[in-house]
């Protein structure tokens, strides 16, 4: 992995949000001409299809971010469940943007904006988050895109900590205000 700062390769894992600026960086700086950037977790939760739906959204409003959204009903795991729930409910409190998904891992991004969070703060999965209390304030629309809801074996394969990712995406509040 080489992180976004141009460095040496690294021969650990230095976080999705270091992974995500590294591409970033790159499409930046050798495919600037793309409209967006679509990102997926490897786990297992995301369809070709529910991609190709998001994709073709995006195609419908290039300057937006689409968030693939799933519905968090009773038959998902209590912990995607709940952490979910409660984010959703301090994005809007604090920002006034409804989000239903805030940890989606199926997004596209406009390439500009890409670009823009190249500046945010945040290495692990706290970066996500960033981005979408950042697009108000960068003036980029947040649209969601419904799609299939996935968990293979609970979401063990999830590299998700707790407390410790938690606590790093709710100290981004914090730093909103």
């Amino acid at each position: 992995m080489q992180p976004a700062g141009g460095g040496a390769p690294s021969s650990h894992n230095l976080g999705k949000g270091a992974a995500l600026k590294t591409g970033f960086a790159y499409y930046a700086k050798h495919q600037s001409q793309l409209l967006g950037i679509a990102t997926l977790d490897s786990d297992g939760q995301h369809t070709f299809k529910d991609l190709s739906t998001c994709m073709r959204k995006f195609l419908q409003q290039p300057d937006a971010l689409v968030l693939g959204c799933r519905n968090f009903s009773n038959d998902i795991p209590f912990r995607s469940r709940f952490g979910n729930i409660l984010t959703d409910h301090l994005v809007r409190l604090l920002t006034g943007l409804h989000i239903s998904d805030t940890q989606t891992g199926l997004r596209v991004i406009p390439t500009a904006y890409a670009q823009t969070a190249l500046n945010f703060a945040g290495e692990r999965f706290e970066f996500e988050f960033t981005m979408l209390l950042q697009a108000k304030a960068n003036h980029v629309a947040i649209i969601e895109q419904p799609i299939a809801t996935i968990y293979l074996n609970g979401n063990a394969s999830s590299h998700f900590r707790v407390i410790r990712d938690s606590v790093a995406i709710y100290l981004r509040f914090i730093n909103l205000r």
